[in-house]
């Protein structure tokens, strides 16, 4: 989570000041006054960080990169927002391939902000591009003006290095900002000395104060969940609108109802490929039309339809999942039911629960569960015929650890992310979780009558 964690933090302490005041009221002590100027600049916070130190940060420290396997021809770098981290936000971003986008031919460069002292939460330090003075939801942050100023001529050194390498051509370099990263993204975009390829602003704003500059050919696309809880829809739309006042023409703005702050979307992802096609259609990758897998025995047989796309592929490590595949862990790829079909041996499936398996030798063929998009089918890479494992499409490839703090493995496997939560949400979501509740009551009931 971004600003939730923030906020909790924050809260903990606003807490902790009520507390300390009303004990101090109790004890009916005079008031206390202000601290000698020696004392006062003792207990006075640091000074954030220099230029030197931030640019240092965001160009190299901070800085994770997934190389092209190939030539070199297009970069797309990501801001993350408050709190966030390149760690995370890179592996998210990589899921584009799902959609059919290649990224062979892409650097993609993701960099973390420098921590900073945050005013309104009583100086907790944090990743950040700027300070938050007052943070507001409907209205413009009250921010440190200064340090934004200092991040953007951070990340303009970050952009112009990758131009750089990409032989001096700007068009071939994309921004895409998260929140916070995205206020970034539009600064450094806007006020770049020549116009970039394009701009994905992802759940943000554009900053009232922020100069528009004269590129008004860049494409920009702004995503908004229209129940966004720390940056609220209105501002994304008032931004774009400033935008399309102002001449540029090649702003669009998507608003998704339903959905807030962090609230993984399934058309999100869908759209930033479109996007990034229609600027870069060189990266457009052929799907396969079918891919086809069978049961150990060889009993039951299905195909998955090239082109499915649906919820992230992922590692399982609850314990449910661990028992039912005698492993410690194990991949399952979702996709849309009528994406998956047993073309062989339907008449072998036995099933238990929401968990489908082979009759004849136990291979588990398929998940069934219920999700806000519609039912999913969940089937298991290991089980594909086995020329297309060893080259599986990239969005069928995992990019989270689910349940990981379930984990029983502490090595995993380094390209996915680890996330203490169930992917599969809505009315299965509680049934996963209360499978799981069982499962663990079974495991130390047995556990109880072992000798």
């Amino acid at each position: 989570m971004e600003r939730g964690v923030a906020v909790a933090a924050a809260g903990a302490l606003a807490c902790g000041c009520v507390l300390g005041a009303a004990i101090h009221e109790r004890s009916q002590l005079p008031p206390l006054g202000p601290l000698p100027p020696a004392a006062a600049a003792a207990s006075a916070p640091p000074p954030g960080p220099t230029d030197a130190e931030v640019e240092e940060d965001v160009c190299e420290n901070n800085l994770i990169v997934s190389e092209p396997t190939g030539a070199h021809e297009v970069t797309i770098i990501l801001l993350p927002g408050f709190t966030g981290s390149a760690d995370t936000l890179l592996p998210w971003f990589k899921r584009i391939e799902e959609c059919g986008v290649s990224l062979e031919n892409v650097r993609v460069v993701a960099t973390t902000a420098p921590k900073r002292r945050i005013t309104c939460y009583d100086g907790w330090r944090a990743n950040a591009w700027f300070d938050y003075i007052d943070e507001q939801f409907d209205k413009e942050d009250i921010i440190d003006e200064a340090q934004l100023a200092q991040s953007r001529q951070a990340a303009t050194k970050l952009v112009s290095t990758e131009v750089e390498k990409l032989g001096g051509d700007q068009s071939k370099v994309l921004l895409l900002g998260f929140s916070q990263g995205g206020n970034m993204a539009y600064d450094v975009a806007l006020s770049y000395p020549s116009q970039l390829g394009g701009l994905i602003a992802r759940r943000t704003s554009l900053r009232n104060e922020s100069d528009l500059g004269s590129h008004k050919g860049l494409p920009i696309l702004h995503f908004h969940g229209e129940e966004d809880d720390s940056i609220g829809c209105n501002r994304g739309k008032a931004g774009v609108a400033r935008l399309q006042a102002a001449g540029f023409t090649n702003c669009k703005l998507h608003t998704e109802p339903g959905l807030n702050h962090t609230e993984f979307s399934e058309k999100e992802m869908g759209m930033y490929a479109e996007f990034v096609l229609s600027l870069f259609p060189q990266l457009k990758q052929e799907l396969p039309s079918e891919l086809k897998g069978f049961c150990y025995c060889g009993a039951v047989h299905y195909s998955v339809r090239g082109g499915a796309c649906g919820v992230p592929a992922c590692f399982c490590h609850c314990e449910s999942c661990r028992r039912s595949h005698a492993a410690p862990l194990y991949q399952v790829c979702y996709v849309p039911v009528e994406d998956f079909t047993i073309t062989a041996g339907s008449e072998h499936i036995k099933a238990h629960k929401f968990r489908h398996f082979c009759g004849e030798c136990g291979s588990k063929i398929f998940n069934e569960v219920a999700g806000p998009q519609g039912p999913r089918r969940g089937f298991f890479p290991s089980t594909l015929e086995e020329a297309t494992q060893h080259k599986l499409p990239g969005r069928f490839r995992p990019t989270f650890h689910n349940l990981s703090n379930e984990a029983v493995l502490h090595d995993l496997p380094k390209d996915a992310t680890p996330l203490a939560g169930v992917l599969i949400t809505g009315s299965n979501g509680n049934r996963v979780k209360q499978e799981t509740k069982n499962c663990n009551a079974r495991t130390k009931k047995l556990q109880r009558r072992a000798p």
